[in-house]
């Protein structure tokens, strides 16, 4: 639907979300934002690259600074957090990012990206999906969504090392994979209903 009306769309489906499940909200609105929102934010600015590199990029770059920082530089010490590990606390953060930027920067994220998801090509059209939603996951794992339950509810460093190293690092790709077959399925379907779609849409 692309990023703003896919951003839209993502936020009144959270907010019905916290009226309805609001245990899965534990910290209100801020959450349907976060958690659904900023994922469909994302895999829209990540598929259009073309046109939204340089609105993302500062995005992504930001919240890279704040995911090496928060909780454990600040406010650190001053909540009672432990100086992690260097460079062993860095190296954990680089699977999350360095590689995704590269690739979006790249003509792949700028140039064939958008071209191949609105593509006939079905095996280019999957492939650019997966890529994009992977760039999307990787980019929303370093935002606030998980480094301020890291800072609210005070996860020890070795638990915050332990996602980084070995449980996002599998994780994130097997849920892409699930997210594009599903993805792709609904693209497929509204290309066949001849269902208008809203700018930057890929179908």
């Amino acid at each position: 639907m692309g990023p703003w009306a896919g951003s839209l769309a993502a936020l009144i489906g959270g907010v019905i979300g916290l009226f309805l499940t609001p245990a899965a909200y534990p910290m209100g609105f801020l959450d349907a934002v976060q958690v659904v929102m900023y994922p469909a934010l994302f895999a829209g600015l990540a598929v259009n690259g073309d046109k939204y590199w340089k609105f993302f990029t500062p995005i992504y770059v930001i919240q890279v600074i704040l995911f090496n920082t928060v909780p454990f530089y600040f406010p650190g010490k001053l909540a009672d957090f432990p100086a992690p590990p260097q460079p062993t606390y860095f190296l954990s953060t680089l699977y999350y990012w360095l590689p995704w930027l590269i690739i979006y920067l790249s003509p792949i994220g700028i140039k064939y990206i958008p071209k191949w998801a609105r593509g006939a090509n079905r095996a280019k059209r999957w492939g650019a999906i997966f890529l994009s939603s992977l760039i999307c996951y990787m980019a929303w794992y370093t935002s606030s969504c998980f480094w301020i339950y890291w800072l609210f509810y005070t996860y020890p460093l070795e638990l915050v090392l332990t996602m980084n190293f070995f449980v996002y690092t599998w994780y994130i790709p097997a849920f892409t994979i699930a997210a594009t077959i599903v993805t792709v399925a609904i693209i497929e379907a509204l290309r066949k209903s001849g269902f208008p779609s809203p700018p930057e849409a890929i179908w």
